[in-house]
């Protein structure tokens, strides 16, 4: 990320390493600014390779695509158009998704994230913080979504 969050200014960007501390190759963008990316999530999968990403709103500007969003490919590519269209498989709020498949079902998806509420006590910060696991069906590539409601967990 770079910049403040209150500039409501967001930036993914990608840079690899063979060992995780030296020789790092070039910084690109994957996400610009107005795609509102928070956070992203890459994972190996049966077919190549899954990505979910949080897209959030941090200011008062428009409201943008907001909420969890699924694509795949066959690499972990940092350019997008190597990617298959992103599917929104959740809502708005959560961030920090971590991606991971049923042990029985390789097509139920689980998703745990971050998420928020308000909190409508007169006292006390604004928000109360959670830790959800969304439990989906895995996305199909054309498009159809997964996503049921009853399946989060706060």
């Amino acid at each position: 990320m770079a910049r403040a969050n209150q500039d409501d200014y967001l930036v993914q960007g990608y840079a690899e390493s063979p060992d995780g501390r030296t020789n790092w190759s070039e910084h690109q963008i994957v996400f610009a600014p107005e795609e509102r990316v928070f956070d992203v999530c890459v994972i190996a999968a049966k077919d190549g390779y899954e990505t979910v990403f949080s897209r959030v709103n941090v200011s008062n500007a428009d409201l943008p695509l907001t909420g969890l969003w699924w694509c795949q490919g066959t690499t972990p590519s940092p350019n997008m158009a190597d990617w298959s269209e992103p599917i929104r498989i959740w809502g708005p709020g959560p961030w920090k998704p971590v991606l991971r498949y049923g042990e029985t079902d390789p097509n139920s998806m689980f998703v745990f994230c971050d998420g928020a509420y308000p909190n409508a006590a007169p006292v006390g910060i604004p928000f109360h913080f959670t830790l959800d696991c969304i439990q989906i069906t895995r996305p199909a590539p054309d498009g159809e979504q997964g996503w049921r409601e009853e399946g989060s967990n706060s």
